[in-house]
């Protein structure tokens, strides 16, 4: 399944309740983020989705506080509307600061971007920001 600007809401239907995110791989001259999705245990056959791949990842972050408690499970995965958006509007904020030294005259790159949050049962938090999630 793709997923993109126009159609960031399908991620919503997708369940990742309870699989488990241990790593990822981030390629930053591709702008990849690759993130395999584990099942919750061994009797978890029921996987429709074993992979998250992002494309042309404009930015992540995370959190690993283990707020609530040690857990690679995710609680939910979820495409932020804009009004719910943190990290894109901190990025254009930052391009479009005309005080920085770095400041650029070129169009922001996240015009055609969206947002999407990784909640873990630990409480901790993965953002992506990116134009295309495909899923696999």
């Amino acid at each position: 399944m793709k997923i993109n600007k126009m159609s960031f809401e399908e991620l919503n239907n997708v369940n990742l309740h309870d699989k488990i995110i241990q790593d990822f791989h981030f390629d930053r001259l591709t702008k990849r983020l690759v993130i395999p999705i584990l099942p919750e245990n061994e009797y978890d056959h029921n996987d429709e989705v074993h992979e998250m791949e992002f494309l042309n990842v404009l930015g992540l972050e995370i959190t690993a506080c283990d707020f609530w408690c040690p857990s690679p499970h995710v609680l939910s995965v979820s495409a932020l509307s804009k009004d719910e958006e943190n990290l894109i509007p901190k990025y254009l904020e930052n391009w479009c600061a005309p005080n920085d030294p770095f400041h650029t005259a070129k169009n922001f790159p996240g015009e055609n971007c969206f947002e999407v949050l990784v909640e873990f049962t630990s409480g901790d938090t993965l953002s992506i920001v990116c134009e295309e999630l495909i899923l696999k």
